[in-house]
């Protein structure tokens, strides 16, 4: 072989190396990565007995119910696409692990039907003795629910517990944390005496939620995930005066949704290390192997 075809193969051979360590850059330091989630689930809520302290200046009411207890399904609270709970989030920064989301879940409190109650303070001037039967049978009955529901933002994170090489299958535990408004449907009866109101804004709340993600074939997942969420109620419109509550709940959920890539060359979705942080290496340094 002449030289000047040693020359031509030599430059053939760099031109190729060059091509396949730009590729391998491309593919390995992203400049930017990103992706986003939509869901929409079930909740199935559990609340912890609370106090509701009703004030009715017309009718010389300032009293407090003790340990009231409430469940989230009622007669009145039919199956409906707001009955669910929908999530979208994205993650921004460069390892995919932190994010913001905004969340949307039903509000169904519904104060059992049939507990006796003990009241403290005064009702009709008087001071209250012994228990009183809190059932819709008697006039009595206070629900929140439906009209805008809980709208939350939060800030969430991700750590990969397991990714198949394949991408077919994956673990992620999930956490998340924020802050929203309670803008429920009000509906109540106090002693025969109704303050139903319609939609309002009752409160704030507070929410942690964990668990696990399943994703299959890269972009389908399923989450089971625990909440717990603490509200401050004021305001709440009754008969001629208003409510107030603190309310301590936890929720089971069970939701379904995607996972997308916002950026090309994405790790959580392309074949190789899922977890991969940045590299910032001379290019001489960059692997070839596929499975990197």
């Amino acid at each position: 072989m002449g030289s000047v075809s040693k020359i031509c193969v030599a430059l053939a051979l760099g031109i190729f190396s060059v091509t396949i360590t730009r590729a391998q850059i491309q593919n390995y330091d992203e400049p930017k990565r990103g992706s986003v989630y939509f869901s929409l689930g079930y909740d199935v809520q559990f609340f912890k007995a609370s106090n509701i302290t009703i004030k009715q200046e017309s009718l010389n009411n300032s009293y407090t119910l003790q340990n009231v207890n409430a469940t989230n399904t009622n007669s009145v609270s039919a199956f409906s696409p707001t009955s669910l709970n929908y999530k979208f989030g994205y993650y921004f920064n460069y390892n995919q692990d932190a994010g913001i989301e905004l969340s949307y879940s039903p509000c169904q409190y519904f104060v059992t039907d049939g507990q006796k109650l003990t009241a403290s303070g005064t009702i009709a001037g008087a001071k209250p003795t012994g228990t009183q039967l809190f059932s819709k049978t008697a006039g009595d009955y206070y629900y929140l629910y439906g009209g805008a529901g809980n709208i939350m933002i939060n800030g969430s994170g991700r750590y990969g517990i397991y990714r198949k090489e394949s991408y077919k299958f994956a673990v992620d535990f999930i956490a998340k944390a924020g802050v929203g408004a309670l803008l429920p449907k009000v509906q109540n009866s106090l002693d025969g005496h109704t303050g139903n109101v319609g939609m309002e804004l009752a409160g704030i709340d507070f929410g942690i939620e964990t668990g696990l993600r399943w994703i299959s074939h890269r972009f389908y997942t399923v989450e089971l995930v625990y909440k717990y969420r603490y509200a401050f109620l004021s305001n709440i419109q009754v008969y001629e005066g208003w409510a107030s509550q603190n309310i301590g709940s936890g929720a089971l959920a069970l939701n379904v949704g995607v996972l997308l890539p916002t950026t090309k060359h994405n790790p959580l979705f392309d074949l190789g290390y899922a977890h991969r942080k940045r590299i910032n290496h001379e290019r001489h340094m960059y692997l070839i192997d596929t499975k990197y």
